[in-house]
């Protein structure tokens, strides 16, 4: 696997109908060219108690118009959910 952290969109955040927070990285399978999921950066301040979480390529809707992301999920529901520890992805 490896990370991308350039998306092509001008804006990373995701949103619902408020911001969810921001694309870390973008995990390309390089075995098969396709991407395998993205990283997203949720929580915190000043860099403490942020989580992280993979989420699959198809959970996000890239929205054109607006040039942003779109992730069908609550702001509760991630702040409820378990992250993941950045160590194991790299970057």
């Amino acid at each position: 696997m490896t990370a991308t952290s350039h998306p092509t969109v001008r804006d990373r955040t995701l949103w619902t109908r408020e911001d969810l927070g921001k694309i870390e990285a973008i995990m390309l399978d390089v075995t098969s060219g396709r991407i395998a999921y993205v990283v997203l950066s949720f929580g915190g301040f000043l860099g403490m108690g942020k989580k992280l979480f993979a989420l699959p390529w198809g959970a996000l809707t890239l929205d054109a118009v607006e040039k942003r992301f779109i992730l069908d999920a609550s702001k509760e529901r991630l702040e409820n959910a378990d992250g993941f520890d950045k160590a194991l992805y790299g970057p």
